[in-house]
């Protein structure tokens, strides 16, 4: 793993969403829409878990197959700066989920336009299922 990668594409993507491009931005909006109205399995620590909608374990984090290891997290940061608990933060969850997403469609069409760009193949980019097409660039 490249941090410095990581955080380069963590700003790009923070700034396209700020910027709300006409093309990525309903994306990520679309990913976040799923993740909080959708049940989805997850393979987590060796099985698979029913994961209930973020809607749903926004109004109770008790829901939430982490709210043990969430609140343990919690509890010992608030012990350790001498204050109170605060409360889970499942709506940021949710948003880093869906900025995840974003940032590996935005890390796969600069790969793609680069292979482009360069005479080489890109079939493999055009065989995924649900294939996201790059934005079309704009002639100046």
């Amino acid at each position: 793993m490249n941090p410095e990668a990581k955080g380069r594409i963590w700003l790009l993507t923070r700034n396209v969403i700020m910027q709300r491009d006409d093309y990525y931005y309903p994306i990520y909006q679309r990913k976040k829409e799923y993740y909080l109205n959708s049940e989805r399995e997850v393979f987590m620590d060796g099985k698979w878990v029913k994961w209930p909608p973020f809607k749903e374990i926004i109004e109770d984090p008790t829901k939430c197959p982490r709210y043990e290891e969430c609140m343990q997290r919690i509890i010992s940061k608030a012990k350790r700066l001498g204050r109170k608990p605060k409360k889970p933060p499942c709506k940021l969850h949710l948003d880093n989920m869906a900025k995840r997403f974003l940032m590996g469609i935005l890390v796969s069409h600069a790969a793609q336009l680069m292979r482009e760009a360069e005479g080489l193949s890109v079939e493999n980019f055009l065989a995924h299922r649900n294939y996201i097409p790059p934005k079309a660039s704009q002639s100046i």
